[in-house]
């Protein structure tokens, strides 16, 4: 009978250390996912004042923290009078690295105000830009 209680004993020891091990388990964080950030870089020089006929130029950087190689696949637009693509592009990051892409364009036709936008990645940035005289 003695030696049946410590079965018993030891049984149940077992499932609550089990259970104890599987809520442990369920309720511990789960890692962050990881994320690709798209941004400006020189923020503060984008060009906003436009004169139609002259060449400006800015970069967009992307940087990869998904835990894994990327490939991504940018499109950037010129949004005056309609929306005119000035460039697309596609590149691979490990992860932890960034990327700097320039980009240059010229206003062709006058135009009051308008944007460059910048997709990547299923994000969007984009600055205003206006016609100077």
């Amino acid at each position: 009978m003695e030696n049946d209680k410590g079965t018993y004993i030891g049984i149940v020891l077992a499932a609550l250390a089990a259970l104890g091990l599987l809520l442990t388990l369920l309720l511990l964080p789960s890692p962050e996912p990881g994320y690709s950030a798209l941004y400006f870089e020189a923020s503060d020089d984008l060009p906003e004042s436009i004169i139609v006929g002259r060449q400006y130029t800015f970069s967009f950087g992307m940087e990869n923290e998904e835990g894994q190689s990327r490939e991504y696949t940018y499109e950037v637009y010129l949004q005056t009078t309609g929306d005119e693509l000035i460039k697309t592009g596609t590149f691979a990051l490990e992860d932890g690295e960034k990327e700097s892409i320039p980009i240059s364009f010229t206003v062709a036709e006058p135009f009051k105000a308008g944007q460059i936008q910048v997709l990547a990645d299923g994000k969007e940035i984009h600055f205003t830009i206006k016609a100077v005289s």
